[in-house]
């Protein structure tokens, strides 16, 4: 359950169209939650406790992930993630999935070793689109989170379609 809409055949042979009614309401309540003067707050409690995995890369040997690694730490500081396992690939280049994290993490994924996977920049996964894209599409299917934490700049970095 959980997720938004389902498409499948209709009862009586009508065509597929997208069932919103499987959103669970009390999964939905849990995300939100009522502080003592009233406002209604994200749960943070409710996520804190998921498995999480961080992603960094870096292009060439020369550069560091120490910025990339400070920042997705202290994000998941921020909101109480306490179980994270880092994923990292040094010197690769963001347009191949030959890389020895990415295939590690894809692999975890599909163990279900985490519930949410975290990058700096979306470009850090991958700048293959056709990439990006197939394994958001796979992390979705597995019930995986994933979030991306550097939002400053209007437009992203390069992507390319593949």
């Amino acid at each position: 359950m959980g997720r938004g809409c389902r498409f499948g055949p209709h009862p009586g042979g009508a065509p597929a169209v997208a069932d919103h009614s499987l959103v669970d309401k009390n999964e939905l309540q849990k995300q939100f939650i009522v502080d003592k003067n009233g406002v209604q707050r994200y749960n943070k409690v409710m996520e804190a406790n998921k498995k999480t995995a961080l992603y960094l890369r870096v292009s060439t040997s020369d550069q560091s992930t120490e910025l990339q690694r400070s920042e997705l730490l202290a994000y998941c500081n921020a909101r109480g993630f306490s179980d994270v396992e880092i994923y990292e690939d040094i010197g690769r280049t963001g347009t191949s999935d030959n890389r020895p994290a990415l295939k590690k993490l894809i692999a975890d994924a599909k163990q279900r070793k985490f519930d949410i996977v975290i990058c700096w920049k979306i470009d850090r996964l991958f700048r293959s689109l056709k990439h990006l894209i197939l394994t958001l599409q796979e992390f979705d299917e597995l019930g995986i989170k994933f979030i991306r934490i550097e939002t400053r700049g209007a437009e992203p970095s390069p992507v390319r379609a593949y």
